[in-house]
């Protein structure tokens, strides 16, 4: 039988109308099992999709270091967020690798570099700080108003690193890792005498605290941080035992910018505080003028002809003899 052009365009709208057109699902996008962030040998970063065997998928750009992603329940639709102190994420289509909406933490905060889907998929769940009060907060998102965001939460915590839906319960769970930050102060660890670390139970919809878990008096100086949650009640939390962190204030003299931030970040992710980078001994002598260093990291050859020895020599005739380690490519 042949179907006239009338018939089809009918059927057509029919369809549409009804919503009887199939809807894309994760198998259109390959069916990945996990969502990561990466960094390429080109240098740029992208949101990758991998099987179970560790295939990839595929490897869709993104504009900056990202941290994780959450995976919509349904719809091909990953979230991928910036590493923290990051303020963006994106709603990326894995199938197109169009990305759909841009979503910017509000003034004040910054995103954890994780997030959720409520067990409906109706919602985008955000792990944020904000650090003007020294809080973790959820932001809420709605999906079908093309994410935009329409309420905001307590995480029951400081520091929410990760938050999960359970899927058995539809309960949020929010691994508050107990650490402060500030992004002035980068990724330095600012309460580590008093952090409190714990796990939160919250109502998915109101926010509501339902429920918060806090490690053994021995145990607070392990900040928790990622989430596994099973569907049955059993969850398995990630941690970093930071009881033997021992924090100091380091100088680094650096003429090269980009080593110096990369010298910087390695610190402050160890705990310490960087209290200058200092291209030249003439900035590095103002800088210890206002804070005593710890340890001084140094390059041995600064730009036109200057020397890390030199300034650091020229440190140590005034002031304590602090450890000195030269750098050298």
């Amino acid at each position: 039988m042949r179907v006239g052009r009338r018939t089809l365009m009918r059927a057509a709208v029919a369809a549409t109308a009804t919503g009887a057109l199939p809807r894309l699902s994760w198998a259109d996008a390959g069916a990945p099992t996990y969502l990561s962030a990466a960094k390429l040998m080109s240098g740029a970063y992208a949101l990758i999709g991998l099987s179970d065997t560790a295939r990839v998928r595929f490897a869709l750009p993104l504009p900056g270091r990202g941290h994780a992603a959450a995976a919509h329940p349904t719809q091909p639709l990953a979230v991928a967020f910036a590493r923290r102190p990051g303020t963006f994420a994106l709603v990326i289509d894995c199938v197109s690798g169009g990305v759909r909406a841009t979503l910017t933490a509000p003034p004040g905060r910054h995103f954890y570099g994780h997030g959720a889907f409520d067990a409906e998929g109706a919602l985008l769940l955000t792990a944020e700080n904000d650090f003007e009060r020294g809080v973790g907060r959820v932001g809420v998102w709605s999906v079908e108003e093309d994410f935009r965001r329409i309420d905001e939460f307590s995480s029951g915590g400081v520091g929410p690193h990760e938050v999960v839906v359970d899927r058995g319960s539809g309960r949020l769970i929010a691994a508050n890792g107990g650490i402060q930050t500030h992004p002035e102060s980068g990724r330095a660890k600012l309460n580590l005498p008093t952090m409190r670390p714990n796990i939160a139970y919250l109502d998915a919809s109101t926010g509501e605290i339902l429920d918060v878990i806090e490690p053994s008096a021995a145990l607070r100086k392990n900040s928790l941080r990622h989430l596994a949650a099973r569907g049955d009640g059993l969850i398995a939390v990630a941690r970093e035992d930071l009881s033997n962190m021992v924090t100091g204030r380091i100088l680094v003299i650096e003429d090269e910018l980009a080593v110096a931030n990369e010298i910087s970040e390695i610190v402050m992710e160890m705990g310490h505080s960087v209290i200058g980078n200092a291209p030249t001994k003439e900035d590095a002598l103002e800088i210890v003028e206002q804070v005593e260093p710890d340890l001084i990291l140094s390059d041995i050859q600064l730009a036109n002809g200057g020397s890390g020895i030199t300034a650091v020599c020229e440190i140590l005739r005034t002031y304590p003899m602090p450890p000195v380690i030269y750098i050298t490519g």
